[in-house]
């Protein structure tokens, strides 16, 4: 009994300094290679095509470069390319006006855009250039606004104002009636535009209808007069195209 108990003691020392012997194995893992450096690729833009100048579209005739009334580029920084237009938005200006002549349409264009280029801080819209692409004195004289190449800053916001032709009668057509010279002038140029774009009447919007497709605040623009005559011709194109 003595001897096994012995033999037992033993066998816990042997075990014990084996278990105290063993040195720690230090475990370094295998370096992870480093990945190559990833090079972002940028976002192939949808390709835009460039509107025509209206002045070199044929058959037009009777339209008043920007030219013979600007005094300054257009700050491109501030601009979008227009790509290809898919609407018409017609706008009254909102003040009274009667025939006047072509030197003062001209002083009065550069004022409008010297208005809309301010910063918003200062009241204007923070604009390119003039807002609208096409304006009609009241004589009926069709001038070059902001270049058809570039997006304009009529309708509300960008998305608004994308692929939208602004026209703009000078007038405040809920005081006025409608001069029967600008009255054709818009019927013409319509006209001309849905052609040279293949728009229908569908295509042409009045700005408080705009406001209204974009969920904007609401507008009297272009006042009911000039908006009974846009629903007016509307409906000939409708009819025209059946």
């Amino acid at each position: 009994m003595r001897r096994f108990l012995v033999l037992v003691v033993l066998s816990v020392l042997v075990v014990s300094l084996g278990c105290a012997s063993q040195q720690p194995v230090s475990f370094t893992p295998a370096p992870t290679p480093s990945r190559p450096p990833v090079v972002k690729k940028e976002r192939e833009r949808e390709p835009q095509r460039e509107a025509e100048p209206f002045a070199q579209v044929p058959s037009v005739g009777g339209v008043h470069p920007r030219r013979e009334w600007a005094n300054a580029a257009p700050i491109v920084s501030r601009l979008d390319p227009m790509g290809t237009p898919t609407c018409i938005t017609v706008h009254h200006e909102g003040d009274y006006a009667s025939p006047m002549s072509q030197s003062y349409v001209c002083g009065h264009l550069r004022a409008i855009r010297t208005q809309q280029i301010k910063t918003k801080a200062s009241g204007g819209l923070e604009a390119g250039d003039i807002a609208y692409h096409f304006i009609i004195d009241p004589s009926g004289n069709v001038w070059e606004g902001r270049s058809l190449q570039y997006q304009g800053a009529h309708a509300g916001n960008f998305y608004a104002n994308r692929g939208n032709i602004g026209i703009c009668l000078l007038g405040n057509f809920d005081a006025q009636t409608v001069p029967e010279a600008q009255r054709q002038a818009l019927r013409r140029l319509l006209v001309t535009l849905m052609k040279r774009y293949r728009l229908s009447a569908s295509a042409i919007y009045t700005h408080r209808e705009v406001k209204r497709r974009f969920g904007l605040p609401p507008t009297e623009c272009p006042g009911r007069n000039l908006q009974v005559y846009v629903d007016s011709l509307r409906t000939q194109f409708r009819v025209a195209s059946r």
